[in-house]
């Protein structure tokens, strides 16, 4: 998985309504698997585990490479080792560019493809995953985030998994009734991330 720019702005869920989950909700959601949805998911799993971060580390040691022997090789162009140097930088280069996402979109197709619906039971103790074939529980007291990034929120879980439940696949009062449940059983672990054109909207607000 790939992809962290910048993690998202710190805060918690702020509703625009205010819905207070009841007790002992449990609610019961269904939504059909698009790749497009997986892929914001992995998105900002990656944005979250500073993946992004790393690679661009990855990129400045390769531009840091070409900036040493590209003036040699055009000082002396038969000095063979320069070459090789700038020519695997380069290859180098296009695999942080063009890998990670190539891994994404790959996953995506394969999620979308061999879980096509997922089921959800959903209460303030845990999330009950029916998909593909495979049931399991999520419960909130382990290792788990939820992220509402673009359109999805991106259930973060068991070191690595993730999948996004899409918000435009759920009425309004269901999507009410998720996000003030998720606030109330996750905390800060219910977390706005905003995308990079999001947060140049904010800024040009924020100038006027």
């Amino acid at each position: 998985m790939s992809e962290e720019a910048a993690g998202g702005l710190p805060g918690s869920q702020q509703d625009d309504v205010d819905v207070r989950p009841q007790e002992n909700d449990v609610l019961h959601i269904t939504f059909q698997t698009r790749r497009d949805d997986v892929l914001k998911a992995l998105e900002v799993y990656d944005k979250k585990k500073k993946i992004d971060m790393h690679r661009n580390m990855e990129i400045l040691g390769v531009f840091v490479v070409l900036w040493m022997f590209v003036p040699y090789a055009f000082e002396d162009p038969g000095q063979i080792v320069s070459w090789i140097m700038i020519a695997a930088a380069l290859a180098l280069l296009g695999l942080i560019l063009f890998y990670p996402k190539h891994v994404n979109q790959k996953a995506a197709a394969a999620r979308e493809a061999g879980s096509p619906e997922y089921v959800l039971m959903v209460n303030a103790d845990g999330i009950d995953v029916a998909e593909g074939g495979a049931h399991y529980y999520i419960a909130f007291s382990g290792a788990v985030n939820v992220y509402d990034y673009e359109g999805v929120y991106a259930v973060a879980f068991d070191k690595g998994r993730v999948f996004g439940i899409p918000k435009n696949q759920l009425d309004d009062d269901l999507l009410d009734r998720l996000r003030a449940l998720l606030g109330q059983a996750l905390g800060d672990r219910f977390e706005k991330v905003y995308s990079a054109a999001e947060r140049r909207a904010m800024a040009k607000m924020g100038r006027r």
